[in-house]
């Protein structure tokens, strides 16, 4: 598609009338039509774009962040479950997209409009700063690369530089980039992806973020994640914290030695000890067992003999080795599968 046909589509999406099969949507004035970077990139460099303004939830944490060091505070902006669903739908707009495992887990080419009309190319991207919007400031460009240019069929429609907004409209561009996505179906993806400390596994899996670190001792491939080892964990998740008695919330808010942390979840654990097996069953899943197994013996709850032979039911190494496709993941996935079954016999 020509850049002329481009510029169209980001005006017409920008009035409203979206069209996700060409990758265009819109929102309150502004207009987002995405493409693949690959495909961009025969066209002009795309090496120089720089960060003009985060998205998802490094803006919101910008935006409500007073300086507070409180580690609470601070975990509230661990949960990426939003930014997961933004990079699902980019995927619905853009079907070509491939997840990298790098510190850029993705980028795309946006053309932009705003409801001022000032129109500029950007990029949409995934770094180590996570979700973010990009641009190419030529006027610091040009000192670095003097044979740097957009395509002159580009350039004439560019009215701006993104560079010039103030801090206010590069917070009303990234919110309106956020609703704009949140129009869109989104498509399950799974990626791992390292950043400078720690890997980690990140999917959209029937509708539902999942992230986690990948621990290797504890080693978990892609084909065994997606098909439900997380998700199962957040279920559980949801029904301990369920046990929470108003006493427990003010115990919590007030701050636990680690110690007295362990005993309480432990508690909470053994509230709902049956509860927890019969949502295991609920899940058709032998890996919903070895993920509660986990659980059990992080937390030093009690296991009958009658929970380690179900738990040692559900871990047989003959019934995971079809679902793997790797030669690698198949030796790590059996090593640990082996020693996950002995800790559960010494438990």
């Amino acid at each position: 598609m020509r850049y002329k046909d481009l510029v169209q589509l980001v005006l017409h999406v920008a009035e409203g009338r979206d069209n996700p099969s060409e990758g265009a949507i819109g929102f309150n004035g502004y207009g987002f039509v995405f493409r693949d970077i690959n495909d961009i990139a025969l066209n002009f460099d795309i090496n120089y774009s720089s960060q003009i303004c985060s998205v998802g939830t490094v803006r919101k944490f910008l935006r409500e962040f007073n300086g507070d060091s409180d580690s609470n505070i601070f975990y509230r902006y661990y949960d990426i479950s939003s930014d997961l669903i933004y990079m699902g739908a980019i995927k619905t707009l853009v079907p070509s997209l491939k997840f990298g495992v790098d510190d850029l887990l993705f980028e795309v080419w946006m053309l932009v409009k705003t409801p001022e009309n000032r129109i500029f190319p950007a990029t949409f991207y995934y770094g180590k700063s996570r979700l973010a919007i990009g641009g190419w400031n030529s006027d610091i460009i040009k000192p670095l690369d003097d044979k740097f240019d957009f395509p002159n069929d580009l350039k004439e429609f560019i009215n701006f530089n993104p560079f010039d907004l103030k801090e206010e409209e590069k917070y009303s561009l990234g919110k309106a980039l956020e609703s704009a996505l949140h129009k869109i179906p989104i498509s399950d993806f799974d990626v791992r992806f390292r950043d400078d400390y720690e890997d980690y596994f990140l999917a959209v899996h029937e509708g539902v973020p999942l992230f986690r670190m990948i621990d290797e001792d504890e080693y978990w491939p892609i084909e065994i994640i997606s098909n439900g080892a997380w998700g199962y964990l957040d279920k559980f998740e949801k029904l301990i914290e369920k046990q929470l008695t108003p006493r427990d919330n003010n115990r919590m808010e007030q701050g636990l030695p680690l110690e007295e942390f362990r005993f309480l979840r432990r508690d909470l654990i053994e509230r709902c000890y049956e509860e927890l097996f019969e949502l295991a069953y609920q899940q058709g899943s032998p890996i919903a067992f070895q993920v509660l197994g986990c659980l059990f013996m992080e937390y030093n709850v009690r296991l009958t003999d009658e929970i380690k032979r179900l738990i040692l039911k559900n871990s047989r190494w003959k019934d995971e080795r079809h679902k793997l496709k790797d030669k690698k993941d198949k030796i790590k996935r059996k090593r640990h599968l082996f020693e996950f079954r002995e800790k559960i016999l010494n438990y």
